[in-house]
């Protein structure tokens, strides 16, 4: 009822956030407001130099659609619940000032003029998924979630996977072997380790063995022969393939699916194809949905779609745009890396520019080409990938 108050300001918000002070004992407050009031709080912090709140720049006018029910404040107690039992643990609280949004889901509506602005309209629901996990990439969890399953059902206590030296691939495997208490190993593409790198840093720091191989050796990582003799190398290791894509992550992409509210098309960015197998699976046959393929020459995935969905062989709700891939897997143009500067800054919607800003490089695009029916009601899907701008800065890809 405070924020109805008429000349509501820096100077009241100071007050409230005093009299919390004054009259509560907490280590961490967990503020939720509308946008506009937000700011003036930031300003009430500011201005006053109250340097025991923290305020994320990442949450600034963040659009939460608000619900009617009660799951809302449910998901606020276990993010409480969460960091009560991090018990401080600047591993497990690190996305307070990196970056919160791993995994977001935006519902994306549109008219007839914004077609000819080339703008989205109300960006309303943000969805973060499985707080308790938040050290490592979410959406990838999703992919393991089976796989872990899987390697616990044939006795396996050792994880073998495969990536490059900046892949959030590894990066997740590595988070995820720290949290279960696995023993993991990482196929590194490229005899050259840079013990610097900021992703094989923070694997190491994870307890992942890192093993670099020859470009020549990685090509092999599809090859049963080669798999077979690591399998003697690791006789204890569950291999998982490079980008955790297999038939067991598709039923955590098919989870994901089944979980979103009613859409005319999904959309995700695609790499090696298992996200956009499991959304096909999962989804209503009724919804069209769309990979963005991030790499040139793509059209070979429709075929390992297909081999992984028998519902991708039957059905013919869903296509793989090839036509954005912006130059070729982990390339991009200036122009790209500015709409997914723009994003941050105008709709507070962080993307880095190889798979999830290419995937919403597409979806801007297609909107304005008129791709989409009036009145469609669009899901989008970031997949993550956040840890690669650290990547991208560090090899000075990007300011």
């Amino acid at each position: 009822h405070r924020l109805r108050q008429k000349n509501f300001g820096p100077d009241k918000a100071r007050e409230q956030l005093e009299e919390i002070s004054n009259n509560y004992t907490y280590e961490y407050l967990l503020v939720i407001m509308n946008s506009r009031f937000s700011n003036i709080y930031l300003n009430g912090i500011r201005r006053h130099k109250l340097e025991n709140f923290f305020y994320p720049d990442d949450f600034r006018r963040l659009p939460i659609k608000p619900l009617k029910d009660q799951s809302f404040f449910i998901k606020v107690v276990e993010i409480l619940q969460f960091l009560y039992q991090s018990d401080g643990d600047k591993n497990t609280i690190q996305f307070l000032d990196d970056k919160l949004l791993n995994f977001i889901i935006y519902e994306l509506y549109f008219e007839d003029k914004l077609k000819e602005e080339g703008l989205f309209h109300d960006l309303l629901n943000f969805v973060k998924n499985d707080f308790k996990n938040i050290t490592f990439n979410a959406w990838i969890k999703l992919k393991l979630k089976y796989n872990l399953t899987a390697m616990k059902t044939e006795g396996k206590t050792e994880l073998v996977t495969f990536g490059g030296a900046f892949s959030n691939h590894i990066h997740a495997c590595a988070a995820a072997g720290k949290q279960f208490n696995l023993k993991t190993h990482g196929i590194i593409r490229g005899p050259e380790l840079d013990q610097q790198n900021p992703t094989l840093k923070f694997a190491k720091q994870c307890a992942m063995q890192l093993h670099p191989v020859t470009r020549l050796e990685y090509r092999e990582r599809h090859n049963p022969d080669y798999l077979a003799q690591l399998q003697t190398r690791f006789p204890n290791a569950y291999i998982l393939p490079e980008g955790g894509t297999n038939k067991a992550a598709l039923l955590g992409c098919k989870e994901l699916a089944q979980s979103l509210p009613n859409a005319d098309y999904v959309i995700c960015p695609t790499g090696s194809g298992g996200t956009l197998a499991g959304l096909i699976e999962g989804c209503d046959n009724t919804t069209q949905v769309l990979g963005v393929a991030v790499l040139k020459q793509a059209d070979y995935l429709v075929d390992e779609i297909k081999s992984l969905s028998a519902i991708a062989m039957q059905q013919q709700n869903w296509q793989l745009l090839t036509q954005f891939h912006g130059g070729g897997y982990g390339k991009f143009s200036p122009e790209l890396w500015q709409f997914c500067q723009m994003m941050q800054t105008q709709h507070q919607l962080p993307l880095e520019p190889i798979y999830s800003g290419k995937m919403m490089y597409a979806l801007w695009q297609l909107i304005a080409q008129g791709y989409f029916p009036e009145g469609s009601r669009i899901i989008a899907i970031h997949t993550g990938g956040l840890q690669g701008l650290n990547g991208l800065r560090y090899r000075q890809l990007i300011g």
